[in-house]
């Protein structure tokens, strides 16, 4: 898309890290990168600086661009339905007349990344984002903002639907044993095929790959251990006939990007010293947090995945504080005492609720 800094793995890669916590994980790192690109644009300093790098973006304008070339790329091929979307959303409310956008900024988005300009009082502000969201993704992704916590939200959705080149034979599909990372076994339906496929083994590592329909993209599913993301092992991999196991599976997740940002460098946009006057005529604003959802369903006959992601600004008056956190999974104690006196009424600790 762009000819910055190995953009294909390094992002995708370390945000992989940054959120594993040995639990399932689906993500769509395009959707990320074009929320926070289009946010990125109305950054200036350090803070702009920040964001690009971690995205591994030199002009988010030409990002934007670029983005929009993928989406046009698969359009009219018969095999894959693929689109990205970008939106703006303003919540006027906060806004009131002291806030407004800045006019480079709001021509940036809607010419560089075809976002749709919405302006929308806050009662219908989630409403807004929500359906717009769900119409993008084809109703797979239906309830990404629970709050309208924000003086404006960038938002990115992004759909696909793919056959595969090959269909795994519905008839092959058969119940079978699935050995979990805690070592726990469950049975899951696992479809089977052997076919010429492009292959890569290695230490333990194999990945394959299984064309969808058209060629132009593709799934790589890999076992065992790898350094960077499955794309950089493309080139690799070789025509061989393999026998291919694979659980038909529907994942779903949901996540609050802006720990996992701060951890891979990300963090001036995140405080009250936030540089985003490219953005806004008004007071200082900062990003509040940058949400993801995402989800996807393998089955014999193709793939659907859909996510979306949405980067909150806020005003950095109302900037809140980092809470302190105060978590009693683990044994506590408790005490009911009268205020006037300080006489304890009751007491006791647990050790097990």
């Amino acid at each position: 898309m762009t000819e910055e800094k190995n953009w294909k793995s390094s992002f995708p890669a370390s945000l992989m890290d940054a959120l594993d916590s040995g639990g399932n994980i689906t993500l769509s790192p395009l959707s990320v990168r074009l929320a926070l690109a289009m946010a990125a644009c109305g950054a200036e300093g350090e803070t702009k600086a920040e964001m690009l790098s971690v995205l591994g973006i030199g002009d988010p304008e030409d990002f934007g661009r670029s983005a929009a070339g993928l989406t046009e790329r698969y359009r009219g091929n018969t095999g894959i339905t693929f689109s990205a979307a970008n939106a703006l959303v303003l919540n006027e409310t906060r806004a009131g007349r002291q806030f407004s956008l800045r006019e480079r900024f709001s021509e940036t988005v809607s010419d560089a990344f075809g976002a749709a300009l919405f302006s929308v009082p806050e009662k219908e502000a989630v409403q807004t984002v929500n359906a717009w969201v769900s119409e993008q993704t084809n109703g797979r992704i239906r309830e990404l903002l629970p709050s309208p916590d924000f003086l404006a939200c960038l938002v990115n959705a992004v759909y696909l639907k793919a056959g595969w080149e090959i269909p795994f034979n519905t008839a092959a599909t058969a119940d079978g044993s699935f050995t979990c990372a805690d070592g726990c076994r469950v049975t899951v339906p696992l479809m089977h095929m052997t076919k010429t496929l492009s292959y890569y083994e290695e230490d333990g590592l194999q990945i394959v790959r299984l064309p969808y329909e058209g060629g132009n993209a593709s799934m790589l599913v890999a076992l065992g251990l790898f350094d960077g993301a499955l794309a950089d092992y493309l080139p690799r991999l070789r025509e061989t006939r393999v026998r291919v196991t694979l659980p038909r599976f529907t994942a779903e997740y949901s996540v609050s990007l802006k720990d996992a940002l701060r951890a891979l460098g990300m963090e001036k946009c995140f405080t009250d010293s936030a540089e985003f006057g490219a953005m806004f005529d008004g007071g200082s604003t900062a990003l509040s947090d940058v949400v993801h959802k995402a989800c996807v369903r393998v089955t014999e006959a193709g793939t659907e995945a859909a996510a979306a992601a949405a980067v909150m600004v806020c005003l950095t008056a109302l900037f809140p504080e980092e809470p302190a956190e105060f978590c009693a999974d683990r044994p506590f104690a408790w005490s009911i005492v009268d205020g006037t006196t300080g006489e304890t009424l009751f007491c006791g600790r647990v050790n097990a609720p």
